[in-house]
């Protein structure tokens, strides 16, 4: 389970696993911001997804092509993962009393941090599509991500300024190229 790792929030779960829909991507996180003290009673819960940073997994299950996707780098790659757990008949849990701390600034002032995310979940989400062979969904996300420019827009805007609508696209348009592992974009920023 994973929790808010800055100060005064360690008591309040960023998300307890999910459901998730393996085309679309389309993603329901449960206990999103509930108090740690309001868990349900059971002691686990089935899921599709749950954090790559508070994963544990049996070895015995895993052969050298079923680890994460280095072509990922960050993003997504627990999504792959799962799906490929899932499709040999491998059940995932999230255990209530597992805890993982997660540590990261969500401040506006933290740009860098926004624009890397953006980045690799936009493009990742590309080569995920890509990889599985889903052409519709990637077909559907040109049309989407045109027809939703000015929302897109206002958000980078609010979050943390128009660099982090350059990161959003290139993030896509990198994903459609195929560019895959750890981009040297950061390194170098304009």
């Amino acid at each position: 389970m994973l929790l808010y790792g800055d100060p005064g929030r360690q008591q309040l779960i960023q998300f307890a696993g999910g459901q998730v829909n393996f085309v679309s991507q389309v993603k329901t996180l449960q206990l999103v911001n509930t108090e740690e003290k309001e868990l349900p009673k059971e002691n686990c819960r089935k899921v599709d997804l749950v954090n790559g940073g508070s994963l544990l997994i049996r070895a015995n299950w895993l052969s050298n092509n079923d680890l994460f996707d280095e072509n990922y780098f960050m993003y997504n790659d627990e999504m792959d993962l799962m799906k490929r757990i899932q499709s040999r008949r491998k059940e995932v849990r999230i255990v209530f009393k597992a805890i993982c701390l997660h540590h990261h600034d969500w401040s506006a002032s933290n740009k860098q941090s926004y624009y890397l995310m953006y980045y690799y979940m936009m493009r990742n989400k590309i080569l995920y599509w890509k990889k599985n062979k889903y052409k519709k969904a990637i077909v559907m996300s040109l049309f989407e991500y045109t027809i939703k420019f000015p929302v897109i827009l206002r958000f980078c805007l609010k979050t943390s300024g128009i660099k982090l609508l350059y990161y959003y696209y290139l993030g896509l348009l990198h994903g459609y190229l195929g560019k895959k592992g750890k981009s040297e974009i950061f390194s170098n920023p304009f």
